[in-house]
């Protein structure tokens, strides 16, 4: 579900890997999606940790990854 879902978004966006491991995922956009909340929402339907336990907010989560570049993943 996860490399599936992962690849999905590569080939929206195109991801560069910083690092993978069991429970992360940290990748850079090659291109950021033009709709950042709706692609936070989607995040969040995808791994709620990182809003949850993280930024709070979809609309910060989405602040974030704009501002760099970056999707984080994590799961307890």
């Amino acid at each position: 579900m996860v490399i599936n879902k992962l690849k999905e978004w590569d080939g929206r966006f195109g991801l560069v890997y910083r690092g993978i491991a069991f429970d992360w995922v940290e990748a850079e956009f090659k291109t950021q999606p033009p709709d950042m909340l709706a692609f936070a929402k989607e995040v969040y339907q995808f791994c709620a940790d990182v809003v949850d336990q993280g930024t709070e907010t979809v609309e910060a989560l989405a602040a974030e990854m704009k501002r760099t570049n970056v999707l984080y993943l994590w799961w307890d």
